[in-house]
């Protein structure tokens, strides 16, 4: 083929305006696929994530491994109110075996104010050491109730004082 006639099906080729959106439609399909793709890949790891995360919490409280004061502020607090448990954590490095703080979220708006101020109002032992707005995610505010560790010895003394005192005086 002359390099006339080459030149001549290029220039035809650019002055050519049907089929135009058969072309363009082909090369956007790439990354169009390539979004998708990666939109897909995404929302499976998240719910993956979701998933694992639940069976860890799931195992925590089949093991008893969560502070009772928490399990009963819980319960309290899912009578009165709609909340998600978002997750389990441990509030104190000396004791990894037992989780004493939570973070929840409530369906509701404005209802974890509601929630944090009922739990603040909560007397010994009951009333956690602390208890803070987080973000969970992108636009999305839950609360933290973290229990600190007893003391046992602290729970004792009364006891002990009283059992020693009667001692003492027989």
């Amino acid at each position: 083929m002359p390099a006339g006639r080459i030149t001549a099906l290029i220039s035809r080729f650019r002055r050519d305006t049907s089929a135009n959106i058969a072309v363009i439609f082909a090369i956007a399909t790439i990354p169009i696929l390539t979004a998708v793709g990666c939109a897909t890949d995404y929302s499976m790891a998240a719910r993956m994530k979701t998933k694992l995360q639940s069976a860890a919490d799931t195992a925590s409280l089949r093991s008893g491994a969560v502070d009772s004061r928490l399990l009963a502020t819980l319960a309290s607090l899912s009578a009165q109110f709609t909340l998600r448990v978002v997750s389990f954590s441990d509030s104190s490095p000396g004791a990894p075996l037992l989780f004493r703080a939570v973070t929840v979220a409530s369906s509701g708006t404005g209802a974890l104010a509601e929630v944090r101020a009922l739990v603040n109002a909560q007397l010994s032992p009951y009333l956690p050491a602390r208890s803070a707005t987080v973000g969970i995610g992108p636009g999305q505010a839950g609360l933290l109730i973290q229990f600190a560790a007893p003391g046992p010895l602290g729970l004792l003394t009364p006891a002990l004082t009283a059992d020693t005192q009667s001692v003492k005086g027989n």
